[in-house]
């Protein structure tokens, strides 16, 4: 395969994005091997390349640095060629999970500290305060705050998808679905809103990766809804109504309505939540 093939076939293969850069500086900083060339100085890369490059791309997913992503590389190559040489850590699955639980206990830290202390104001000292760490473990993972933030986001979106997943898997009625994830979404409000200003902009200026994020989160959410509603509408719970508009209209009381729970105490969220299915749903429930 050609440089440009083996990207697709990456890609294929990890659901990730893969640039020629992206392999060029794997070679450069010794992740993969110079591979072979053709007499016209093309480079070739085999199915073996292909495995290894999307095993990179798949730990670099994780937001993890290029040398934890080495370490674990190398553990792995030693456990496979049978050699007695693996580095502390023993197994590379040890290792792997040994990197994840760092890694997560540092994204939890720094959702605590941006949603507190807002992006700018916190310093990855402060993040490494808060776990006992160094800072230079924060940085063995994370380029920078900007990485940092952004993989603090996917563990937002991770923790509300999990409990949309539990409420779809023990929720038969779509209504009461909707409901029970405004709740979950609620829930999370302090952690979201003040990442969602800072990915819209609020805070950080114009960035094409926050802007992606911003959307993704929301995305995720809406999608949720129009699952639901379009349920309702197969089951004759509800009008035949523009799912999608009303998915975004039902996100954005719901975000009004985390705004005035951290306003004023006197509402709880499942007064407010009811109130929005009065206000929003019986407008579209059909009536019997």
């Amino acid at each position: 395969m050609k440089l440009k093939e083996i990207c697709r076939s990456v890609e294929e293969r990890t659901g990730e994005r893969c640039t020629p850069a992206m392999i060029n500086n794997y070679e450069r900083v010794g992740l993969i091997p110079p591979p072979p060339r053709t007499k016209g100085g093309t480079r070739i890369f085999s199915e073996e390349y292909a495995r290894l490059i999307s095993r990179i791309v798949e730990l670099k997913s994780r937001y993890l640095r290029l040398e934890a992503v080495k370490e674990i590389l190398e553990r792995e190559d030693a456990l496979k060629s049978g050699r007695q040489d693996v580095p502390d850590g023993g197994f590379p699955a040890k290792a792997e999970r040994k990197a994840e639980g760092r890694r997560a206990e540092i994204v939890d830290a720094a959702i605590l500290s941006f949603s507190q202390k807002g992006y700018h104001e916190t310093k990855i000292s402060d993040i490494a305060e808060r776990i006992g760490c160094g800072v230079g473990t924060i940085y063995n993972y994370f380029p920078g705050k900007k990485n940092l933030l952004l993989a603090a986001v996917d563990g937002i979106i991770d923790i509300v998808l999990e409990k949309m997943d539990r409420i779809n898997e023990i929720e038969d009625n779509p209504i009461a679905r909707i409901r029970k994830k405004g709740l979950a979404f609620l829930g999370n409000y302090n952690q979201i809103k003040d990442i969602m200003f800072i990915l819209e902009g609020e805070a950080v200026g114009e960035d094409a990766d926050f802007s992606s994020k911003a959307a993704t989160l929301i995305a995720k959410y809406t999608g949720a809804m129009i699952e639901d509603l379009d349920d309702a509408i197969h089951k004759g719970l509800i009008r035949d109504i523009d799912s999608k508009a009303a998915s975004y209209e039902l996100f954005g009381m719901i975000l009004m309505m985390g705004y005035l729970i951290s306003q004023d105490n006197r509402y709880s969220p499942e007064t407010l939540v009811d109130n929005i299915a009065d206000a929003l749903l019986n407008g579209i429930l059909i009536k019997e």
